[in-house]
């Protein structure tokens, strides 16, 4: 997960007229499709040594992929640093209040994911890997938003949020959960 930002940064530095967030939704798409394959189509057949060998393996493409693009990036950076002249206009800091609401929704995510999935695993029915659906979902949406912004309509998430929220509140009143 740290590698992903950073490969992100080298991908803008590389391509400056190209925004990175697409690799974002490609890297959810990527750990979904893994999250869904694995129990079908590796788990069943292949023993815990042979998946060890082969995330060896893949783990030492990943280090030499990482390597060839921190090669890239830094070959079309080094011209331009000499030609770039510093910048005389300090970067603006966000606000605080901005910085805090950024945690905020971060957090609210995360909990909100964790608590639903509490709540199906423990309190629905103990079905296996039925934790799996919050988490595709949870994925998806990622997937969404970061790769293109056709899928991303604010106006559209601030209609349906509190209606989704309403429809939470009665579905948790009828079978008597406080909320």
């Amino acid at each position: 997960s740290t590698t992903g930002p950073l490969m992100q940064a080298w991908y803008a530095r590389s391509f400056n007229s190209l925004m990175p967030y697409r690799l974002y939704a490609l890297s959810n798409l990527a750990s979904m499709l893994a999250l869904l394959s694995y129990p079908v189509l590796v788990e069943p057949f292949f023993v815990v040594a042979q998946q060890a060998n082969a995330w060896s393996v893949g783990y030492v493409f990943f280090v030499i992929a990482c390597l060839a693009s921190a090669w890239q990036s830094w070959q079309g950076v080094s011209g331009e640093l000499e030609r770039r002249p510093a910048s005389s206009e300090p970067v603006a800091r966000p606000p605080l209040r901005e910085c805090l609401l950024w945690i905020g929704l971060a957090m609210t995510a995360s909990i909100l994911l964790l608590a639903l999935t509490r709540h199906l695993t423990q309190d629905v029915a103990p079905v296996p890997f039925l934790w799996v659906v919050p988490l595709s979902i949870y994925l998806l949406s990622f997937i969404l938003c970061f790769d293109a912004p056709r899928y991303y309509h604010r106006r559209g998430f601030l209609i349906a949020l509190p209606i989704a929220f309403i429809a939470l509140d009665q579905v948790l009143a009828e079978v008597g959960m406080p909320v």
